[in-house]
């Protein structure tokens, strides 16, 4: 497919454009950090919807200088600023792993995006931004099939998942992110922040508002991103609430440039989402432990929730 091959092209001139400035550094960002997250709902053993992501960010000051910096959100000259370089794959099954095709339950899908992300923060006011492009696949060349059934051929007691032969054709993912964020609350060892979320583009189109609250031992939100050598050590809980207007999920309803057979396009369109968990933190290191929870995204779905793991490394 030609598309395909443009698609590949663009995502390679994005990450040379991004790592051909390595080594150099801006104002504002003087170290690096690498996050990675693998999330699964085989906690709670349902094994369907969600079922596997790995989220890789790498924020490094050599990141700024890449050209993909102007389609994110401008910050002022008194703010702390981060860039990083993303890579998400998330996957998904339904209930019902089956050969035959069915529009009640959620189509298997999944998609591999490569992004550029920025965080913005003024201490002072308590107000951080974010913003992120990111650009991949939907559907059989984004690895869902080949992962999952790579992982449950390794397991003993596993056995291939039927019904990725029905899974969403490949297709375009590009998405634009924006979220913020203000300080309402900001005490020694309490925070309340509520928060609003905009993403736009395939594979999701959504806006949603909420709020999250810290309490424990912990340093201020709103002067790093989760690692800070010079600082103490931190240990707290942590939740987050959320309400989406959905007009878009291209993981159930497919994408936009080819004709998928195997979809439900009777989304919900409001939902509910709760993220809670514990963090310890000390200087360069991060640990994190939670899970999510979600409301129906789709008639006669169900809710649905799964755990995750983070770790922060600052270097």
């Amino acid at each position: 497919m030609n598309w395909l091959k443009n698609i590949g092209v663009l995502t390679g001139v994005m990450m040379v454009a991004i790592v051909s400035v390595i080594g150099q550094s801006v104002n504002g960002q003087k170290s690096n950090l690498l996050e990675v997250t693998w999330a699964n709902d085989f906690i709670f053993g349902t094994d369907y919807y969600f079922t596997n992501g790995i989220e890789l960010k790498y924020y490094a000051p050599f990141i700024a200088k890449s050209p993909t910096k102007y389609l994110l959100l401008p910050h002022k000259k008194d703010e702390l600023v981060w860039h990083g370089i993303t890579l998400t794959q998330h996957f998904f099954t339904p209930r019902i792993k089956s050969t035959d095709i069915s529009t009640y339950d959620r189509p298997f899908a999944s998609y591999l995006l490569l992004g550029h992300r920025k965080i913005s923060s003024n201490v002072s006011k308590g107000i951080k931004k974010q913003s992120e492009f990111q650009i991949g696949l939907l559907g059989k060349y984004s690895g869902g099939e080949s992962i999952q059934n790579g992982i449950h051929e390794i397991l003993p007691a596993s056995e291939p998942v039927l019904g990725w032969n029905n899974q969403l054709k490949p297709d375009l993912a590009l998405n634009y992110l924006m979220k913020f964020e203000y300080g309402i609350i900001r005490k020694s060892m309490f925070e309340i922040i509520p928060l609003a979320n905009i993403n736009l583009g395939i594979p999701y189109t959504n806006v949603g508002a909420g709020f999250k609250f810290r309490v424990g031992k912990l340093n201020d939100y709103f002067s790093d991103i989760g690692v800070n050598k010079t600082k103490s050590w931190q240990l707290y809980f942590f939740s987050e609430f959320e309400g989406k207007y959905v007009a878009y999920n291209g993981t159930i309803q497919g994408g936009l440039l080819n004709n998928h057979v195997y979809v439900v396009n009777d989304i919900i369109n409001w939902v509910v989402k709760m993220k809670s968990g514990f963090v310890f933190s000390k200087k360069n290191f991060e640990f994190e432990i939670g899970q999510h929870i979600i409301s129906p995204e789709f008639i006669n779905g169900k809710p649905h929730m799964w755990g995750y793991l983070t770790f922060k490394i600052g270097f």
